[in-house]
């Protein structure tokens, strides 16, 4: 599932092919796709507008128009990926959803084989946080509201860093490999973690995001000593050999090593 590195990818990547082009026309593929407004709405709001702005919240991306003074925003759901390319390419055969159509002859195509991605129109980003109750993004909080947040946090940690509506972007993958550098156990009690544990943890929580931003939220150009390459039953642990455990947290699978993550009392 695309978790605030992917997205921030996915950002740049709006970026670098689409910012600042007009839509001559947009093409819904599939209606369960849009949300908030029926999809022919949608599509006559967003003709002739351009892209003028992004902007990252969480796992949310959100797109600037001009003159709709609004937003049209994507959460990638578990499959959800963007491609560009032309008019007179042939199609790529693989799950379009929605399409963004240029009048430079560029489109901008969302995938997403699930179904679980959305899209939509928001007249405000902070309104659209607000409705959906999300929490500040994780990068761009500070140090003393993190601590501030999880003082009081009932439940394990790992559950805790994968609420959205404490801390937005961080989902099953990164919470794993944010728990693993800062050697704490997936259930541990969040408000349990003394001042200097949670200052450890928000330093490890940038310090993970941000490199896997920097390694384009490629697992493949990630170090071996991350966990995210041992998140497989009777995995050895990179870092002291013990062996690596799977269990479920809410619902999701969690991978910890037995030796270097022992769940205090």
């Amino acid at each position: 599932m695309p978790e605030l590195p992917d997205v921030e990818v996915f950002k740049h990547f709006v970026d670098d092919t689409s910012l600042h082009q007009r839509i001559a026309r947009s093409a819904i593929l599939h209606p369960k796709i849009v949300r908030s407004m029926p999809g022919k709405k949608l599509t006559q709001l967003l003709k002739g507008r351009k892209l003028e702005n992004t902007h990252r919240h969480g796992k949310v991306l959100f797109i600037e128009l001009d003159a709709a003074k609004g937003w049209l925003w994507f959460h990638f759901g578990m499959t959800g990926y963007f491609t560009s390319g032309k008019k007179q390419d042939p199609e790529p055969e693989n799950h379009i959803r929605f399409i963004l159509k240029f009048t430079t002859g560029c489109l901008l195509r969302f995938h997403c084989s699930r179904l679980f991605g959305q899209a939509g129109w928001a007249a405000d980003v902070e309104d659209y946080l607000l409705r959906h109750k999300l929490g500040p993004d994780a990068l761009a909080m500070s140090q003393k509201e993190f601590i501030q947040r999880c003082q009081n946090t009932p439940g394990g940690v790992k559950a805790a860093l994968m609420n959205q509506s404490l801390i937005a972007g961080i989902g099953n993958v990164y919470s794993d490999e944010i728990l693993f550098k800062s050697r704490l156990h997936p259930q541990h009690s969040m408000k349990s973690l003394d001042t200097a544990t949670l200052r450890r943890l928000y330093r490890n929580l940038r310090s993970v995001l941000m490199r896997a931003i920097k390694y384009h939220a490629d697992p493949q150009k990630m170090p071996d000593s991350w966990l995210l390459h041992h998140r497989h039953a009777k995995a050895t642990c990179p870092r002291c050999g013990g062996r690596i455990t799977r269990m479920t947290v809410h619902q999701r699978s969690a991978y910890f090593c037995q030796s270097c993550q022992r769940k205090r009392a």
